[in-house]
């Protein structure tokens, strides 16, 4: 059977050259892959349902796109991933075990602007360290905090999400009461200074002033 046309941007990265020696074919389009290349990227197990005559394997339950993108992020010319497809390679690239397309992955979502539930969500199913850390950095107020028990995912989330959310908290709490103990520092100041006792102590700090300078005069120590 002929191999479908695909897309010319999958046709550049994965385009027949003298380096490559083996084809992938996936819903019969076919990715040029070299074998010593893809061979560590695509362990026996993973692809043990796969079926394979020569030079030729046949990846089947798998979409085209999301197949050569997650291939081509662990080669000199990735392919752009997007939010659409983030959480479609990170699957793939646990079902055929390939780490660095996982991580390329968790860089690409810490960048984005997408909401920290989705990301706390997405790093506790994969497992993704770095990515739990920026999602809980999104925690601001208590109030996020308290409407935590609210979120359907919340009761799923591993104890290891649930410490770095609760560690988030404690963090942002000790924060908002050095604050506070700031602010009321800097209340209490501006109520003396414009408060009588300001006023009477500031008038004995000059009054002594005076005296002082006064008996300096009498004893010669200053000149007129």
């Amino acid at each position: 059977m002929t191999a479908k046309p695909i897309h010319p941007i999958y046709e550049a990265t994965f385009a027949e050259t003298d380096k490559t020696d083996a084809i992938l074919l996936i819903d019969n389009k076919k990715l040029n892959v070299n074998q010593a290349v893809s061979a560590p990227l695509l362990p026996f197990r993973p692809l043990q349902n796969t079926i394979s005559h020569k030079n030729r394997r046949k990846i089947e339950n798998v979409k085209f796109q999301d197949f050569a993108t997650l291939l081509s992020l662990v080669q000199h010319n990735p392919l752009k991933v997007a939010e659409s497809n983030s959480e479609r390679l990170l699957e793939l690239s646990e079902k055929f075990e390939i780490p660095a397309a996982k991580r390329h992955v968790e860089l690409f979502l810490i960048t984005t602007h997408k909401d920290k539930m989705d990301k706390i969500r997405i790093a506790d199913r994969y497992r993704l360290d770095d990515l739990l850390a920026n999602g809980v950095m999104g925690f601001k107020t208590n109030i996020e905090f308290r409407n935590l028990r609210q979120n359907s995912d919340y009761k799923s989330y591993t104890d290891k999400t649930r410490v770095a959310i609760f560690h988030r908290m404690f963090e942002s709490s000790n924060r908002y009461r050095s604050a506070i103990r700031i602010l009321s520092i800097l209340s209490l100041w501006v109520v003396i200074r414009n408060s009588s006792t300001w006023r009477f102590a500031a008038g004995i700090s000059n009054f002594s002033d005076n005296s002082r300078r006064r008996s300096e005069l009498d004893s010669g120590k200053i000149d007129n």
